[in-house]
């Protein structure tokens, strides 16, 4: 009986920490090609020329491409999320507004200036995007540092996973925390308040005393 032939159909390479991925691949797409001459003669040289030199993004694209469109996917939803708490401010505001005419009539009366008033409601609006945004990235982070176990509780009770491992390649559930991003989330839901409050801030600061404090006849 003839032995089995056996071919090796990958070689995963590991770089040092200090080597980037773009850098690695290069490095060992360039020696890839100074090797292949020198067995271009050998038996079954051609099946050299079969050989493709990728990072582990493009040897997993058929795996890695449907993740890449959830996360497009879930971008979205945040802006919709983010446009959707820019109303959701601004028809607060603009109630708070509405009540605190005769307040807000008062206090140009005795000498506020419109640019004060502004910075009022601007303040309160700073302050409530601050106080949310660090309330939501507390409660992300707990509930991130939990997450693995959590799922592990649940599929040892109930036999349900959030993510299948065959698909996903992955042993447990990213939980690590970016600093910048969670950032630029805090910035953008700062920057949501003050949107939204800006046009009934606006409108407070022109407000006339003489209107807003008028009673009409007796």
């Amino acid at each position: 009986m003839a032995g089995t032939l056996k071919r090796v159909n990958a070689v995963h390479i590991k770089f040092c920490r200090d080597v980037t991925v773009s850098q690695g691949r290069a490095r060992v797409a360039a020696l890839w090609q100074q090797f292949k001459p020198t067995k271009a003669d050998a038996p079954d040289g051609f099946l050299l020329d079969g050989v493709l030199v990728q990072d582990w993004k493009e040897y997993r694209r058929a795996y890695i491409a449907p993740m890449e469109k959830e996360q497009v996917l879930l971008s979205f939803m945040f802006i919709l999320v983010g446009i959707t708490t820019v109303f959701i401010v601004f028809v607060v505001f603009y109630m708070i507004i509405s009540h605190k005419r005769k307040d807000i009539g008062v206090l140009k009366s005795v000498g506020t200036s419109n640019i004060s008033i502004l910075g009022l409601f601007s303040g309160f609006a700073f302050m409530i995007g601050l106080l949310g945004s660090a309330i939501g990235t507390l409660t992300a982070w707990l509930f991130l540092s939990k997450i693995n176990g959590i799922e592990s509780l649940l599929f040892e009770w109930f036999g349900w996973q959030l993510w299948d491992r065959s698909i996903y390649a992955i042993g447990d559930i990213p939980n690590h925390l970016e600093f910048h991003v969670l950032a630029t989330i805090m910035g953008c839901a700062i920057a949501a308040c003050l949107i939204g409050a800006l046009f009934p801030a606006c409108s407070a600061a022109r407000l006339r005393p003489v209107e807003t404090l008028h009673t009409g006849p007796v």
